[in-house]
């Protein structure tokens, strides 16, 4: 299975996963749970959207393989480009992924009194 399909479908069951914590924080009232399943959904918008990125790397590239660089320089060049900031792309996803994770809502202890 190709990572990009992969990274959609991990998005994917984070989403549901962060749409029950944020419909069982609502029944119950607890806000905390609210907000890590908000947390969990951006999180997971943003993992369906690194798969995105990375398939259209994946496309960009076959696209040049197909190109036959003595005919058509110029178009390799400006494919090369593509790819290149397709690339930069996924990685300022992974950051924003990373970002949002580090900044997630965490559970609290209990207190002991």
């Amino acid at each position: 299975m190709k990572t990009s399909t992969k990274d959609r479908i991990k998005g994917s069951f984070n989403e549901v996963r962060g749409t029950i914590k944020e419909g069982v924080g609502k029944f119950t009232d607890d806000r905390h749970l609210q907000a890590q399943g908000k947390a969990e959904q951006k999180e997971a918008k943003l993992q369906q959207r690194i798969g995105e990125a990375k398939e259209n790397v994946a496309k960009l590239q076959g696209q040049l393989k197909e190109v036959n660089k003595a005919e058509a320089p110029k178009k390799t060049a400006n494919l090369r480009l593509r790819i290149f900031k397709a690339r930069e792309n996924v990685a300022k996803l992974k950051a924003q992924l990373a970002e949002a994770k580090k900044n997630r809502p965490r559970r609290r202890a209990p207190s002991t009194r």
